[in-house]
């Protein structure tokens, strides 16, 4: 809960101080989501232990499935070719949902197209209990995505975010050292930004 606390005063602190340099561009951001959880180990069947405890293999579905995602942006004009852009959204799918913080910086080739790479963090929300005593919820990630700008209001946008944090609790990992367990989150967006 502390980490919310701070990510949460960042993200003020953040847009406080660049639109007190009149250099961004808000707007909302919206489109489909796609997430999905990769459980990793050394070749060894969970099924079993699974069964043991009562669950199937869907048990360790986190964010599986499509869904939407809808936010807030900010985009920061560095240099001509150079914007950074940052997010707040919130993004449901499978019976989860995200709470998702990008900042990217957007290099333009040529006067629409753009490149985008950078970090995310996130906040997993609504996890079952079985999933929550062993997950967990904050995680980070690498961006990588494109857009194109269709005049100064419209752009359209997709991004892929590689799960960079073993979500799986220390606790756990350790217990089960022998099969290096591994659980990361992935997702991909396509979306429209709409700036005011």
């Amino acid at each position: 809960m502390k980490k919310s606390y701070i990510l949460a005063a960042f993200l003020i602190c953040c847009f406080v101080e660049i639109k007190a340099q009149d250099k961004i561009e808000f707007g909302i951001i919206g489109g489909a989501f796609y997430g999905n959880a990769e459980l990793k180990t050394s070749g060894v069947d969970l099924e079993p232990v699974l069964t043991l405890l009562g669950q199937n293999e869907d048990a360790l579905d986190v964010l599986d499935g499509v869904g939407f995602y809808l936010g807030l942006m900010g985009d920061i004009n560095v240099m001509q070719d150079l914007k950074v852009q940052s997010e707040l959204f919130y993004a449901g799918a499978g019976e989860e949902s995200i709470i998702g913080f990008p900042i990217v910086a957007k290099y333009y080739l040529g006067k629409s197209f753009s490149v985008h790479a950078g970090p995310q963090f996130d906040l997993v929300l609504g996890l079952s209990d079985f999933i929550n005593d062993f997950f967990d919820s904050f995680g980070y990630s690498a961006v990588v995505g494109l857009g194109y700008d269709f005049g100064t209001k419209i752009i359209v946008q997709t991004r892929y975010a590689f799960g960079l944090r073993n979500r799986l609790e220390n606790d756990i990992s350790e217990a089960l050292a022998s099969i290096k367990p591994s659980l990361r989150t992935n997702t991909l967006q396509l979306g429209l930004i709409y700036k005011f």
